[in-house]
Parts: structure tokens; sequence; C-alpha cells
């Protein structure tokens, strides 16, 4: 049986090439690289060698040399197996070695098999090889040198192609993110001027409509209707009509709230953040203190921990933190004393964390999955509460252009809790937070 050395640094390769010729009835050996390979032919000649180039330790050309230039092994045949050296210069050099083969990666199978053979077939009964001289090492160094620099120089262009591609995507990149500011600005400017004006003929509806009610109040203390005519227009101007009127009020106060809406989302992301350090203790003290009235109408116990300070725009940080506890007061269990609870903690990383909670209605799978945050949602039609539906689509917001996050979730027996989180804390400020 034929035992066949194959070199290479890649052990997938090493695999791969050995599978294909153990499929033939062949005595594989392997080695890593020239060094580990060199030895174990000097231990036991194999029949044929076949080696990649690129390795470490030795490469694939010193091997050769130095295959070729010993007594006990340069009878034996040597293939170069690469997929790194293609170039006809590269194949020159390693025949100009002393290499049988130069054969590049991938081979097929038959056509592996068929080479093996080949090599073999030419070295069985071939007279022994004279003694090859030492290669002269100058020249031998002048072309792995031309090689090495032909690689160099391949090498660099491919990284200055990669270079140029990747400066040019960033261009485009930077003129696609330009023009999306510029057209999200005029889709902000768009809609904060359709709701603007939108709501001047709304107001107009508003206020004619209610004219129109007074109207009627004043027709049915005038008119006196007699005959048979008189029950209908009793019921016109009594019933139908401020039935109607109260629609027509009803719609007009909804799209007026959905416009008011609109434009309050339109400035949102317009106001650039005046980031500062903000002692939350205090605002979250100065919140309860405002909110006083609503919690004492509300039967509701509010109880603040120690919350660590952070960094970011002190006005939209009260906006978040208001439009939660109005919520636990909107959306609180009539059957039992509403309490709130804020806490906060600061994490190993110096990001902070801020949670809300309270023992209210809870929150619906829907809304723990994302409902909640929907523009204009109020917690659906069996839960009429004041409002637009836009406090925690807001909240949302402001944490996102802060690179913080607010998520929902029910709490232990009943209830809602909100997890604020904001960026690490500011390096060098103390207890400061970091933009």
């Amino acid at each position: 049986m034929n035992r066949i050395l194959i070199v290479d640094d890649n052990n997938v390769n090493l695999a791969v090439l050995e599978a294909m010729l153990k499929q033939g009835g062949y005595e594989v050996v392997l080695g890593r690289n020239g060094k580990e390979a060199l030895e174990l032919a000097l231990g036991r000649p194999p029949d044929l060698v076949i080696s990649d180039i690129l390795m470490p330790v030795m490469d694939g050309y010193e091997l050769c040399r130095k295959w070729k230039t010993d007594e006990r092994l340069r009878r034996v045949p040597f293939v170069f197996y690469t997929a790194t050296y293609t170039d006809p210069k590269d194949k020159a050099y390693g025949l100009s070695l002393g290499a049988d083969r130069f054969v590049v990666k991938p081979l097929k199978i038959e056509a592996l098999e068929k080479m093996v053979l080949e090599v073999l077939e030419a070295g069985r009964g071939t007279p022994p090889a004279p003694t090859v001289e030492p290669l002269d090492e100058e020249g031998m160094l002048r072309g792995y040198s031309e090689i090495i620099f032909h690689k160099l120089q391949q090498k660099v262009a491919q990284l200055e192609a990669e270079a140029a591609a990747r400066v040019a995507a960033e261009q485009a990149l930077k003129l696609a993110t330009e023009e999306l500011k510029e057209k999200n600005c005029e889709l902000q400017d768009f809609i904060y001027i359709a709701s603007h004006d939108l709501r001047s003929p709304l107001l107009n509806l508003q206020g004619f409509s209610e004219n129109i009610n007074k109207y009627c109040a004043e027709l049915s203390g005038l008119v006196k209707p007699q005959g048979g005519e008189a029950g209908r227009l009793e019921e016109l101007l009594n019933k139908k009509l401020p039935e109607a009127l109260g629609y027509i009020a009803a719609g007009v106060a909804d799209m007026d709230r959905l416009l008011y809406g609109l434009l309050k989302m339109s400035r949102l992301w317009s106001v650039p953040l005046a980031k500062e350090q903000v002692n939350m203790d205090d605002l979250a003290g100065e919140l309860i203190k405002s909110m006083t009235f609503h919690f004492k109408e509300a039967d509701a116990g509010v109880v603040c921990g120690e919350l660590p300070p952070c960094f970011a725009d002190k006005a939209q940080l009260r906006q978040v933190f208001s439009s939660l506890l109005d919520n636990a007061v909107k959306y609180r269990d009539p059957a039992r004393k509403l309490l709130v609870n804020i806490s906060g903690s600061l994490g190993a990383s110096g990001a902070v964390s801020y949670t809300v909670s309270d023992n209210g209605r809870g929150l619906t799978p829907a809304e723990e999955q994302g409902k909640v945050w929907e523009l204009f949602y109020r917690g659906g039609p069996k839960l009429p509460v004041p409002g637009e539906g836009l406090g925690l689509t807001i909240a949302k917001r402001i944490l996102e252009r802060h690179g913080g996050s607010i998520t929902a979730g029910s709490a232990p027996g009943g209830g809602a809790v909100f997890t604020v989180k904001l960026p690490e804390l500011k390096k060098g400020s103390g207890s400061g937070c970091d933009s």
C-alpha cells in the first residue's frame, strides 16, 4: 500500500484530502507545516508528498527545497497543492525547486486520483536520480522574494479596493442619512402645518354646532305648534336635533384630540435635548408634590425609594414620569386602595434603572406585547379615560432619543410595572451619567 504524506495547516483541508486518498486505498500521514512534515518523512519516507505552500514555521517552498536536496528524500515525488499561489510565476518557481507537479485547488476527486496514479507510476522503476546540487541561495532567495513581493502587491491592491468600496459605502450612507433627515423634517413640518390648519375648521364646526344647539332650544320656547304636527316638531327640536348635534360634537372633540396629539408628536423630535445631571430624588419629589390633589382624590398612597441620578433632559424626563404616575391614577382598580411605588438602581456597568409599579387594573397580554405603546391607545373602549392616548407613546420616544428604553409588564399580585433604563453614568462627573 502506497504511503502518502499530505501537508497543510488547515485542518479542514487535511481532513478532506485525507478522506479522498483513503477512499482510493492509500495510507495517509498528516503534517501541519513543513518542519513537521520533514521530520515525519525522515523517520519513514513516504511514497509521495502533497504539500500546501502557505504555512507557518516552514512553508511549502522551503520544504520542497530541503526535500529535493536531501539524499534520503529526493527520489520521493513532490506535489504542490495550493489555492493561494496560483500565478504562473508561482508555478514556475515551485517547479524550479524540483517539484514534480504544481496543482491548484480545488481538484475533483477523479482528477486527483488520476494525478496521484500518474506521479506514482512515473516514479516506479525510474533509476536513481543523480544527486541534486544545492540550489543557488541567492537565486532561490531572489525568486522567493519576487513571489512574496507579488503577493504583497496583490494584497495591497485588494485592501485599497476594499477601502475605496468602504469609503464609497460610507459616503452613500451619509448622503442617505442626510436625505432621510431632510425628508423627516419635511414630514414633521407637513404634519404640524396640516394638523394646525385642520384644527381651525374644526373649531368653527364646534362653535357653530353649539350655536345650533342653542337655537334649537330657543326655537323650542318660541314655536307653539298646533294640531297633529305638534308632536313631530317637539321631537325634532328637543330630541332629534340635539342628538345629531351631540354626535357631531363628539366627533369634533375626537378629531381635535387626534390633531392635537399629532401636533405634539410632530414637535417632539425637533426639540434638541438639553442634557444635564438630574437629581432624580428631587425630580420625583417635585412630581409627587405637584400631583398631591390627584393622589388625594384617588385615595392613593405613593412610596418613593432613593433614586440614583442620571444624565438627561430634565424637562423631558419629568414628562416621562409624569405620564407613568398619571396612568397609575387613571387605570386604578376601584376595588382597592391605589398604591404606587417608585424605585431605582444603579447597574454594575453604570446604567441606571427606574421602576414605577402599582396595584391597579394591570395590563392585558396584548398590552404587554406592545399595544400599550401605540399612538392614541387609551386602554380600550371598556375603559374610557381622559387624555389623548399619547403619554406612553411620547415617553417611549423620549427615552429612545436618550439611548434608553422602557418596558411594561404585570406586577406581582396584580397591577402594572414600568421599567425605565438610561445609559451609563457620565464619566468624571461623580454620580452623573454619560450622554
